[in-house]
């Protein structure tokens, strides 16, 4: 037997054994940037259905329930569901009250979402992780 083939022969298993020793590692960190993808675009998405609930809310500062709606329905938009309470919480605030049924002129309106991101590698981590963002505008 000719001791070049020998050689490549021992080799190529050499190989395919460190291959298969970083494999797991290769595969945690693609899983893990496309988690930090999603965690990023989860966090704009929340970020622009707060800001989009403020804006509603400074047009139509009457009507609370329609603020709800026009955060709900951003998030919607972008493949979110922020209806889901056992994942999102969704809190609008308005300061100086006067009236029960909406926000007063010259009074901040504000829009705060909670939400309970889901990881693909759930497994390293057993708990979701908790996105917050607000958003505040002035009622005028």
């Amino acid at each position: 037997m000719n001791k070049s083939f020998a050689a490549k022969k021992n080799q190529s298993g050499q190989n395919l054994v460190e291959f298969a020793l970083i494999l797991p590692l290769l595969v945690m960190i693609i899983f893990g940037t496309l988690d930090l993808g999603r965690a990023f675009f989860a966090t704009i998405t929340i970020t622009n259905a707060a800001r989009e609930g403020a804006r509603y809310g400074i047009l139509h500062p009457d009507d609370p329930t329609g603020m709800r709606s026009a955060v709900i329905d951003e998030a919607t938009n972008s493949g979110f569901d922020l209806g889901d309470i056992s994942v999102s919480t969704i809190n609008i605030t308005c300061t100086d009250v006067a009236s029960p049924a909406g926000c007063d002129r010259n009074q901040p309106v504000t829009v705060e979402i909670t939400y309970q991101f889901e990881l693909l590698m759930g497994w390293l981590q057993l708990t979701p992780i908790q996105l917050h963002s607000s958003a505040v505008m002035l009622v005028p």
